[in-house]
């Protein structure tokens, strides 16, 4: 290092740097949230050979973008890296690269986002069921209670109240007015438990389970279950399930 003295400003320079070697340096700012649009000094260029899909910044579908269009997401400029389809054509399941057994496809389904046309809906035929249907069990879904005004007294209130303690005419369980009603104790309603059965493929033993792709730690006492992808609304829905450990005729 060596000292200069300008102006009463002392400045260092690395050993070997001359100052004459300095040029304009000129800031490139371009904020590519919605376009390439960066300034007067001119904007940047943008190559793809192909079309390519992204998730609209406003209504978040799936847009497709022509050959050579830069694509805008939710954070701006999406920048990928070139990748292969390795399962190509993965959105045409009619063509000839799959083998569909004991499978049936239909086209021109609501995509993501309601998008018309825009997916396909794999149906398992009869056949392919055969793990579910003949080897499954029937498992009980219990949901959570719901009110139900009671049969047995009359509610303060209209709708689900508290008990007037009065017997209701035709109740199950007659009683003395001003006692609390012995079928719902003076609440006026019951909790009643809702259950739907549904039958499923169960597996007790962890060593039998069907691979999945993530490695889980397994607790104690857990199973694994197999069902059919039309029932799995009322599973989300229950608060908890009781397989049978019998096969059923």
């Amino acid at each position: 290092m060596f000292r200069t003295s300008t102006h009463r400003q002392q400045r260092h320079w690395p050993r070997g740097f001359c100052p004459s070697d300095l040029q304009e340096v000129r800031l490139f700012f371009a904020p590519l949230q919605r376009n390439l649009t960066a300034g007067s000094i001119g904007n940047p260029t943008f190559t793809r050979a192909t079309t390519a899909t992204e998730v609209d910044q406003d209504d978040g579908t799936i847009d497709s973008s022509a050959s050579g269009a830069a694509r805008f997401e939710a954070n701006g400029f999406l920048a990928e890296g070139q990748v292969e389809n390795l399962l190509f054509p993965s959105d045409d399941f009619e063509d000839a690269a799959w083998t569909n057994s004991n499978i049936s496809v239909t086209t021109n389904q609501t995509g993501v986002g309601g998008e018309a046309n825009a997916a396909q809906k794999l149906t398992a035929d009869a056949s392919n069921s055969t793990l579910i249907n003949d080897l499954g069990v029937n498992c009980v879904l219990v949901y959570p209670e719901l009110r139900q005004q009671c049969v047995n007294c009359l509610t303060r209130t209209m709708g689900v109240g508290s008990s007037a303690n009065v017997y209701r005419l035709g109740g199950p369980i007659p009683f003395q007015q001003g006692r609390p009603c012995p079928l719902c104790n003076g609440k006026g309603f019951k909790l009643v438990e809702n259950t739907e059965t549904v039958k499923m493929r169960v597996y007790y033993n962890p060593k039998e389970w069907v691979k999945i792709a993530m490695q889980i730690k397994v607790p104690d006492k857990m199973i694994q279950t197999i069902l059919f992808l039309s029932d799995m609304p009322k599973v989300m829905k229950a608060k908890h399930l009781m397989p049978d450990k019998h096969l059923n005729e």
